[in-house]
């Protein structure tokens, strides 16, 4: 019996295609109100985006694939779980700030910030699904 190869070459495309989209989205975003925001705020996302892809995403995608998780929702809830514990790890002050106020006001910019950086996991994660599984609608 041959063994299954563990990672392939669409899914060495889609780890190098998929930490684009929320840069890409960033930019799209601030070309509204400023691009040169949006330039600044790329040159942080983009080597966030594929640490989180390469580091967590990948071997949690291979674990997901093992179990039979590999569908569009596994992928979609890896990239939510790698932009949400990178955002935790930026905004750590923040949130130790908001636990020592005791206020929820205190909550509202992590809060946020976690949102959108979900949403934009999801976003890099179903891109890599799509990518790494063609032939599945």
């Amino acid at each position: 019996m041959p063994m299954r190869v563990l990672i392939t070459q669409r899914v060495w495309l889609a780890a190098a295609l998929a930490p684009l989209v929320p840069s890409i989205i960033l930019l799209a975003l601030s070309l509204i109100s400023n691009p040169y925001e949006g330039m600044w705020v790329i040159m942080l996302v983009l080597p966030v985006s594929y640490a989180t892809t390469l580091v967590p995403g990948l071997p949690l995608y291979l674990l997901f694939r093992g179990i039979s998780w590999d569908s569009a929702i596994g992928c979609i809830f890896i990239g939510v779980v790698c932009s949400s514990t990178a955002t935790a790890f930026f905004m750590r002050h923040s949130i130790q700030d908001a636990l020592s106020a005791g206020v929820a006001s205190a909550w509202y910019p992590a809060a946020s910030l976690a949102t959108f950086a979900a949403l934009l996991g999801s976003a890099a994660g179903f891109t890599f699904w799509k990518i790494s599984h063609p032939s599945d609608t």
